[in-house]
């Protein structure tokens, strides 16, 4: 665990390392690149990635002294996280393909456009997720209070909020611009889809780390309870509106399942570890900052 450079490795470089590699292959061998072939390089770089990482592992832990007397409480811990790793896999990308399936390429591509761009708004959450991990370990099973502990979250939560709001306010305003600077001018088409999308992932940052604080204190079976549960609801509700209503129904049902999701899980992380991880952000707290910024102007 305190390996940092092949947590790095295993992590999201060894993922991009591999898609850039694939991705190469692919347009030296491939006559025609399409995005299907770019979403399948994507999952396959990211099951390669998660098999490497298993593979070194396991080895890791065979070398280890008290391996046969650890090996099965490994295996009880290391398979529901895969397992959820790749449910957030296959259901983060279930949109695509079944646009892919059901209607034509112009929709398969404003779609992907829009899940590529919004995944600006996660960084901050992301880099979270990868921050508090031994944070948890250490402090939620060695410290008799959590009050800390929920402190730092909550902190950290907050923090990384603040550049969410600030993407998703730059998407309301300019996402048709941005689209089109990204992609060219046909992809402005995709704002909707773009709005759907960043209002699920603006929920997600602003719910915290709850799914890392699930794994760090051994209730990894119960988030994949949870993921398994959204991903069947949300993936059956995204054949349905692929069919009827195109990639803008395909995006509303992804952002609306992606911010109840969260919420769900908060609530089930709050009762469960009695960790609230979410924003300090209130509605009453920003009625207070706008009752003192008036104050604030009236005076000057």
């Amino acid at each position: 665990m305190d390996d940092i450079k092949k947590a790095t490795l295993f992590g999201n470089f060894g993922k991009n390392l591999l898609s850039f590699l694939l991705t190469l292959t692919a347009f030296l061998t491939v006559q025609q690149f399409t995005l299907s072939h770019a979403f399948s390089i994507i999952t396959i770089a990211s099951l390669l990635n998660i098999l490497i990482g298993w593979i070194y592992l396991r080895k890791q832990i065979l070398n280890h002294s008290t391996a046969n007397a650890e090996i099965e409480n490994f295996w009880s811990i290391a398979l529901p996280l895969c397992m959820n790793m790749l449910l957030i896999i296959t259901f983060t990308r279930f949109g695509v393909w079944a646009l892919g399936a059901t209607t034509d390429t112009g929709e398969v591509a404003l779609f992907g456009s829009a899940l590529q761009l919004v995944s600006v708004l996660v960084i901050t959450l992301t880099i979270v997720n990868a921050v508090v991990p031994p944070i948890i370990a250490n402090q939620y099973f060695n410290s008799p209070s959590h009050s800390e502990l929920q402190s730092t979250l909550r902190s950290l939560t907050t923090i990384a909020s603040g550049p969410a709001l600030l993407v998703l306010s730059l998407i309301f305003f300019f996402g048709e611009f941005i689209l089109e600077l990204a992609y060219g001018p046909s992809y402005s088409e995709a704002y909707q889809i773009l709005i759907f999308l960043a209002l699920g992932s603006t929920a997600n940052v602003f719910v915290g780390p709850c799914g890392t604080v699930l794994k760090m204190t051994g209730n990894q079976n119960l988030l994949l309870k949870i993921n398994l549960l959204f991903g069947l609801l949300s993936a059956t509700l995204i054949v349905i509106a692929a069919l009827k209503f195109g990639a803008l129904g395909v995006a509303a049902v992804t952002g609306t399942i992606m911010a109840f999701k969260n919420i769900f899980m908060l609530f089930v992380t709050i009762r469960i570890t009695g960790l609230n991880c979410a924003t300090f952000v209130s509605i009453k707290n920003i009625s207070n900052l706008a009752t003192s910024l008036r104050k604030l102007m009236s005076t000057n």
